[in-house]
């Protein structure tokens, strides 16, 4: 139910073949059609996109 993050990983192998795995199966967050990365999500968090938001 989660996204590999390579940087802090000793068996990186395995959990992007996990990853494949429950991505396949549309399984945990893999059954949003649209999931977003955590890092995504905090990239857009930062970055407002509508006119008049605010950082927070």
């Amino acid at each position: 139910m989660a996204w590999c993050y390579d940087r802090y990983l000793t068996q990186a192998a395995l959990c992007r073949r996990l990853q494949r795995e429950a991505e396949a199966a549309k399984r945990g967050l893999w059954a949003d059609p649209n999931p977003v990365a955590p890092w995504d999500f905090r990239v857009a968090k930062r970055t407002p996109t509508e006119p008049g938001a605010r950082k927070t």
